[in-house]
């Protein structure tokens, strides 16, 4: 209770700690991303004659895919921005 000149004030005071998981997006996001970046740029060291070249390039897309829809699933919905179609 805090007491001024003529009045008294109730108060409360919380305290809340958050933490983040930073090892959880290292290993989940960062890493994964780190990883096909590599593997991105290391499909201009193949000749251009070999077929292998295209391959990695379509897998890497398609990991990259796959990539971006464990990150949708994985993050948090926010309601600050409604689509279109929602309203």
């Amino acid at each position: 209770v805090l007491r001024g000149q003529q009045t008294t004030f109730s108060t409360i005071v919380f305290e809340l700690h958050l933490r983040r998981r930073v090892l959880y997006f290292i290993y989940n996001i960062i890493a994964p991303c780190f990883m096909l970046s590599i593997l991105t740029m290391m499909q201009f060291l193949l000749p251009c004659e070999s077929g292998e070249k295209i391959t990695l390039g379509l897998t890497v897309l398609l990991a990259y895919s796959v990539f971006s829809f464990n990150i949708a699933e994985n993050m948090p919905e926010t309601s600050e921005v409604i689509p279109l179609i929602g309203k």
